[in-house]
């Protein structure tokens, strides 16, 4: 839960000193010209911001559980390391891995389906 409250509050803290930063240089006049919204496109940035954290750190996740596979494997067979062996927990990890993406592959698309990237240009209008 710590995790998770600490990477809510970079994240605001980041789009907080965005947006001040962006009224003290004096830019939302500029981008009202071009018909941009300063508080939809800081709007886009959080999105797009949480995004990319959220999927940074399924990717850490990911390569420190793999890690963590291989170095239980290495310790099991007396801190021995062969090519058989990471070939062996790669398809273990794969395997599981597949099934998954079959599982959720019709809900991430349906997901994907839905966004509709008129709506995103609007928001950043402030239409």
């Amino acid at each position: 839960m710590k995790r998770v409250a600490l990477f809510l509050a970079t994240n605001l803290a980041i789009v907080l000193v965005l947006s001040v930063s962006m009224r003290l240089l004096g830019v939302e006049p500029y981008l009202n010209e071009q018909g941009l919204n300063l508080n939809g496109l800081l709007v886009f940035a959080a999105v797009m911001g949480f995004g990319a954290a959220a999927t940074g750190i399924g990717f850490c996740f990911a390569t420190t559980y793999a890690l963590g596979q291989i170095t239980r494997r290495c310790y099991a067979g007396g801190r021995q390391m062969s090519t058989a062996v990471l070939q062996d927990t790669y398809r273990n990890l794969l395997g599981p891995a597949r099934q998954l993406q079959t599982q959720y592959l019709p809900q991430i698309e349906q997901k994907v389906g839905t966004i509709d990237a008129t709506q995103i240009a609007a928001m950043m209008r402030g239409a």
